[in-house]
């Protein structure tokens, strides 16, 4: 029996997502704050020379993510997802994802997998305070 990683437990499963990309320890955790039980989707990934794209659709947009691939050096990768002042949650980037990327160099994946329920946490749009002084 081999031992797995702390790091590395969830790069056999398709955790994140509901279903596998194929590539499962590209994205090895997220979460996500939205509005009204929207699960995000994760549309597309586009492997670049310099940069990895994400394209996801959140509950009231869909938004096109750029994550310099040089960020990926060996180790989990935490990017915040952050747009127009909100907060909208993370993406955990896995230890071997400059591997994967320097492997599908110039590669285009288009999906359409929703990310794993249990990682939203829902805000009501119709009831209580969802912004402070401009901040969400």
């Amino acid at each position: 029996m081999n031992t797995i990683s702390w790091q590395n437990e969830t790069s056999l499963t398709q955790y994140p997502l509901s279903r596998s990309l194929g590539y499962d320890s590209l994205l090895i955790d997220a979460n996500f704050v939205q509005f009204d039980n929207f699960v995000p989707v994760l549309k597309k990934i586009v492997f670049g020379n310099v940069n990895l794209t994400i394209t996801i659709t959140f509950d009231h947009y869909t938004k096109e993510i750029s994550v310099p691939i040089s960020n990926f050096s060996g180790l989990p990768y935490t990017y915040k997802l952050k747009f127009d002042d909100r907060y909208v949650g993370k993406l955990v980037f896995g230890a071997d994802a400059n591997v994967i990327c320097e492997n599908l160099n110039n590669h285009e994946l288009n999906v359409e997998i929703p990310f794993l329920v249990f990682l939203v946490k829902s805000i009501p749009s119709k009831s209580g305070l969802f912004t402070l002084n401009q901040q969400y």
